[in-house]
């Protein structure tokens, strides 16, 4: 997920003493020093090209380019420069040459705090208490992982408490992910469903699993089956697995379908929903389906699609080709009264007893595809 925080206002750290000479003064113009950092910098010297890239990052000595900027302390950064690392995530935090994306920001902020920059450290401690959203989550994933200070969950838990409070999404779940491991789910559900209200897939995941499970909240298979599916739909792996669980196992899906009316799913995870649900009638080949278009056009089909490897066998179902026509007949033709007849039909046989080869059980002695046409079309 892409975030801008608040911009923390922090000046680039750099590692040499920056020289006191004009901004205006080009390179030609410059001192022998400024000259001879340069050549360091061309040549690969870490420390040089992180003073290079403040250079262009503030515009001193030359005409300012974030981009360039970003170019050198790269380059420094390859080598393991911690200040370069933390320029790097200046720009990621700020935008200044290259697109905003506070995860990555995060990221090389608390590898530079890592490997040494305790400065960074301090300084976004000052700025989190003076209020900062992105410095209090900063300083609370140093304190979760022991990234340049000793683990100290419950130090974590204070800083993601006050940016969560001030809105901010990924503070709201890693402060719910800190109760949940701290064995506090009513608080970690409380946050889940904060973070979920604002569009967080982690959180609504979390919010699904929560309330299946009674963990921290009342248990609500329904509730939590529907946010599962709000997260699966959207691409949350996770969340994938918990609806594949819950429809094996029956918790709110398969074996309490009378829950859901209408589910609006994406098509891929439409067509895995409708055949697990086809367990229900006892075979794919019961369903019918239609897509439909604005108005009256609709495309109607058994709702497994075609069955080529039982073609000309007379074994395949055909009872969801009859209801898709009926179908057809309703939603497209407009032919209420017909489609009543056809679906009529179709129950009659199944009333009588008649199965085909798909649903046939002990003792049945099935029909094939065209006994079952003709003897659906008799009962017309």
């Amino acid at each position: 997920m892409k975030k801008l925080f608040i911009a923390i206002g922090m000046a680039v750290v750099t590692a040499i003493t920056p020289f006191n000479l004009s901004a205006q003064q080009t390179i030609e113009e410059a001192t022998d020093s400024i000259k001879h950092i340069l050549m360091q910098a061309k040549a690969g010297d870490a420390e040089a090209q992180n003073e290079v890239g403040g250079w262009y990052y503030r515009g001193r000595h030359v005409k300012q380019n974030y981009e360039e900027a970003l170019q050198w302390w790269a380059k420094s950064a390859r080598q393991e420069n911690i200040y370069a690392i933390g320029n790097m995530a200046l720009c990621y935090q700020t935008g200044h040459g290259i697109e905003a994306d506070s995860v990555k920001a995060l990221a090389l902020y608390g590898k530079s705090i890592e490997k040494g920059n305790s400065v960074l450290f301090d300084q976004n401690v000052k700025l989190a208490d003076n209020g900062n959203l992105f410095s209090n989550v900063l300083v609370a994933l140093c304190y979760q992982k022991g990234l340049g200070v000793e683990k100290d969950i419950n130090k974590a838990v204070i800083f993601f408490a006050r940016a969560a409070k001030n809105n901010s999404v990924d503070a709201q779940r890693e402060l719910a992910l800190a109760y949940l491991n701290g064995r506090k789910p009513a608080e970690a559900f409380k946050w889940f469903k904060v973070g979920a209200d604002n569009g967080d897939l982690s959180c609504i995941f979390y919010c699904g699993k929560l309330l299946l499970e009674g963990m921290g909240v009342q248990q609500d298979k329904k509730g939590g089956a529907n946010y599962l599916l709000e997260a699966a739909n959207a691409g949350f792996p996770q969340a994938m697995y918990y609806v594949g669980s819950c429809y094996m196992d029956g918790n709110g899906l398969v074996r309490n379908p009378e829950q859901f009316d209408v589910i609006l799913t994406s098509n891929i995870f439409g067509d895995i929903l409708s055949d697990e649900a086809s367990q229900i009638t006892g075979s794919i080949g019961m369903l019918p389906s239609a897509s439909l278009a604005d108005g009256n056009f609709g495309m109607y089909e058994p709702v497994h699609g075609s069955a080529p490897d039982i073609a000309g066998k007379n074994i395949a179902n055909p009872l969801a080709t009859i209801l898709s026509v009926a179908m057809m007949l309703r939603y497209t033709l407009g032919l209420s009264n017909e489609a009543d007849a056809i679906e009529k039909a179709v129950d009659e046989f199944l009333k009588e007893g008649y199965r085909t080869f798909d649903i046939a059980g002990e003792g049945d002695t099935p029909l094939g595809t065209k006994e079952t046409g003709e003897k659906v079309a008799g009962l017309i």
